[in-house]
């Protein structure tokens, strides 16, 4: 499985549209557990709260930051671009 999500709320930044960009990959162990059908969704809950925290603290999302599931593994990518 593979979940691609894109926040369409454009911002603008100077005279440039932005839109934050969100790719997870969801196709690894991390997101799969045979006791608990909703492990993709907490994985992908984690992730997010992650990214949430980090445009709170202000981290710079002007460049791709790689996402990565529990155990470590590059999932996917996280930023403003412009539109």
């Amino acid at each position: 499985m593979d979940a691609v999500t894109t926040v369409a709320q454009p911002l603008t930044v100077g005279d440039v549209m932005t839109t934050f960009k969100l790719h997870i990959h969801t196709d690894n162990a991390a997101f799969t557990d045979k006791d608990n059908i909703y492990a993709d969704h907490l994985e992908v809950a984690r992730i997010l709260r992650g990214v949430a925290q980090g445009l709170e603290e202000g981290f710079d999302f002007s460049h791709y930051k790689t996402l990565f599931d529990i155990n470590g593994n590059d999932v996917g990518r996280a930023a403003f671009k412009a539109s």
